[in-house]
């Protein structure tokens, strides 16, 4: 289904935006005033900016040069407002990337909005509690600091003198007095919070990632290149450049009544009509061609035969002109209709090998023809763009408290709740202690006699005979005595019948020294490869002047020995 009007050529401004103000339309209500609000502004501006520039391009010494330049910033502006539309149209056709940062533009997370939250909310307050005196005292010293500077600017370089607590720099940067205007105390308080809430919230929820080191002084080095101290402009524009650095990853507060309407779209107590996408109706086609065509057409006019009439000047079976695209590659004819940017472009790949998504495609009966089926199904679910509120809810704070010093920021969070163990999930929790952990099984009990015995009597194996005075049972309980023979002598003829009993015992290896020193490679053993080759002695070389003893004759390749068969050489 064609769902998107193409601009006609050349583009104007006045089509740009009714096509972004269309756009803007098909957002559910808490995103839809936004964005009008925002495209009527920016063109209206830009609109007054247009009048004021003509006057000043007639009042202009070099007017060509000046018209040529305000041309060149049109053609900018009319660009930019034209990549919104296929972005817009995307993200309320399902590319969740792209409806999460119109959000963030949308709650302040990104874009102006949050430059102009961040603006007052790093503004330095006057304080209650100080002197009179001494702020009219420090608006006389600024003021004299201010005189001084004129004066050296009117001095010409070559007459300045310049020290080291004073350096160039001073007359010729124009940097903002940050440490003046910003209540920095109170940005650090902030950042801290924030760090500390991000550790437990997704990284999707924050547009500019992570805060890291909060400490202001880490880049600024002790000494400079010269082994003096660092002089102060330096220190300045390092600490400048990092309250800077980490204030662009700032989420600003917001009031209290913007957080609460954000909460109720998070947790789904919102109507349901905030959590919708108007769902686009079907363009108008043209009606060409023959009338029989033209009848049977009707509301069936598929996004195939819209492309070829608009194409062929709604000529339908009007040849078509191929020379055109021969010369173009087939990367980038089908590039329009790759899944990645099919929801940016609008076009659709239905050929045999397309990566696209499914699509249901149905027989028209007027037309006789296949189209796509329509689906009923929302493209966003109500749970998809409840999380997105959710995202945008957690990364959202406002401030509470009386004063600056005492207010404390308050941060989207969700309390996580544990679901109730059901009866029959109480067998994966079985033998578990409160620690959450299996006890150690008891190592097995061996068996024993349940009489005592006597302490001179030893336990014997079954089937064991016991020689003494009881008989062949052997069922005396006094202890064996050793027999007389068991200390004579063993004959040489014991000694062959039991030649296992004088088995010899391995001697022990002595231990080994292992030296502590460190750095000491004694304890290291090298082991010899499997290729290893005993080194060949020196040879003998004969070094006599004149001497043949050192030289080696080598056979050529061809050599062969001469056998008795062949004939003799000849000395012709």
């Amino acid at each position: 289904m064609q769902t998107r009007i193409p601009l006609p050529r050349p583009v104007q401004p006045l089509h740009v935006y009714r096509h972004l103000l269309r756009s803007a339309t098909y957002f559910p209500p808490s995103i839809r005033p936004f964005l009008d609000h925002r495209i009527r502004t920016t063109f209206r501006n830009e609109r007054d900016r247009m009048a004021e520039s003509e006057l000043k391009i007639l009042e202009s010494l070099n007017p060509a040069e000046d018209r040529e330049k305000e041309e060149d910033r049109r053609k900018k502006v009319l660009a930019d407002a034209k990549h919104r539309i296929p972005a817009l149209q995307a993200a309320v056709e399902g590319d969740q990337d792209r409806l999460r940062r119109v959000m963030w533009h949308v709650f302040g997370r990104l874009g102006k909005s949050r430059r102009e939250l961040m603006a007052s909310f790093v503004l330095k307050g006057s304080d209650p509690d100080a002197d009179p005196a001494k702020l009219e005292e420090l608006a006389k010293k600024k003021e004299m600091q201010r005189e001084l500077m004129k004066k050296r600017a009117k001095v010409h370089p070559w007459n300045r003198t310049y020290t080291w607590d004073e350096p160039t720099p001073w007359l010729r940067q124009h940097l903002s007095p940050m440490e003046e205007n910003w209540d920095l105390p109170k940005l650090d308080r902030y950042l801290r919070s924030q760090k500390s809430h991000q550790r437990n919230i997704t990284g999707a929820a924050f547009p500019r990632g992570t805060i890291g080191d909060l400490d202001p002084t880490k880049d600024v080095p002790e000494q400079d290149g010269w082994g003096r101290p660092v002089a102060l402009r330096r220190v300045t524009k390092l600490t400048r450049k990092f309250w800077k650095a980490q204030a662009d990853k700032v989420m600003p507060p917001v009031s209290q009544e913007e957080w609460e309407s954000l909460k109720q779209l998070a947790s789904g107590e919102a109507p349901p009509e905030m959590y919708k996408m108007l769902k686009r109706r079907r363009i108008a086609g043209p009606l060409m061609g023959a009338p029989e065509d033209i009848e049977a057409s009707g509301d069936d006019m598929t996004s195939d035969r819209f492309s070829i009439l608009f194409n062929n000047g709604g000529n339908e079976w009007g040849p078509w002109e191929w020379q055109s695209s021969a010369h173009i590659p087939v990367r980038d004819v089908e590039r329009a209709g790759q899944r990645k940017l099919e929801l940016l472009t609008g076009k659709k790949d239905l050929g045999p090998f397309s990566q696209a998504r499914r699509l249901l495609v149905e027989y028209g009966s007027k037309t006789g023809r296949l189209r796509i089926k329509e689906s009923e199904r929302p493209i966003f679910s109500r749970r998809a763009v409840r999380r997105e509120y959710l995202k945008m809810w957690q990364a959202t704070s406002y401030m509470k408290g009386p004063g600056n010093k005492a207010a404390r920021p308050v941060w989207g969070r969700v309390e996580p709740k544990l679901p109730v163990v059901t009866a029959a999930h109480h067998h994966f929790f079985e033998g578990v202690n409160a620690q959450g952990r299996m006890p150690k099984p008891e190592p097995p009990k061996s068996a024993t006699t349940s009489s005592p015995m006597p302490d001179g009597e030893k336990a014997h194996p079954k089937g064991s005979e016991q020689v003494g005075s009881g008989g062949e049972s052997g069922a005396t309980s006094e202890p064996r005595s050793k027999s007389p023979d068991s200390e004579k002598s063993r004959t040489p003829g014991d000694s062959k019948a039991k030649p296992r009993d004088f088995k010899p015992s391995k001697p022990s290896r002595p231990p080994r020294e292992v030296d502590s020193t460190p750095g000491s490679f004694r304890n290291f053993k090298f082991s010899k490869p499997r290729d290893f080759r005993p080194a060949r002695p020196p040879r003998e070389v004969d070094t006599t002047p004149g001497s043949f003893g050192s030289f080696k004759f080598s056979r050529p390749r061809d050599y062969r020995p001469r056998d008795s068969r062949d004939p003799k050489p000849t000395d012709d």
